[in-house]
């Protein structure tokens, strides 16, 4: 027999867990030789299955990153921000018996600042 067998139940055309078909990342960058730099990059996530009997299904979604900064001979300085639409999605589900899942929610929003230093 081939294919995947828990107990009674057969699972052979089932997607496996957490995996999606597709996944891309799609990235604009801009260097100036000022040293302004851009960059805003998108990625994408087609949907998945939290669980083999592929019961619990995330849908796809995309998230959207982005940097802005200066850069010189021997520091940087970067504002960015990920997940800038503040997409929601569960990054990990479980079940806890019962038919009752919970789930871990994705990083909302966050904005930030980087100071780097090359010597």
């Amino acid at each position: 027999m081939t294919g995947l067998k828990i107990g009674e139940e057969i699972y052979d055309d089932n997607r496996i867990p957490y995996v999606p078909k597709y996944t891309c990342n799609v990235a604009v960058q801009y260097r100036h030789p000022l040293g302004i730099f851009g960059r805003i990059e998108m990625q994408r996530f087609d949907d998945f299955y939290h669980d083999i009997a592929n019961t619990q299904k995330e849908d796809a979604y995309e998230l959207v990153n982005t940097r802005l900064g200066y850069e010189w001979e021997h520091f940087d300085i970067y504002f960015w921000a990920k997940n800038l639409f503040d997409e929601e999605y569960v990054t990990t589900m479980f079940d806890m018996g019962g038919g009752d899942w919970y789930g871990n929610p994705s990083d909302p929003r966050t904005f930030g600042v980087m100071l780097t230093g090359r010597f």
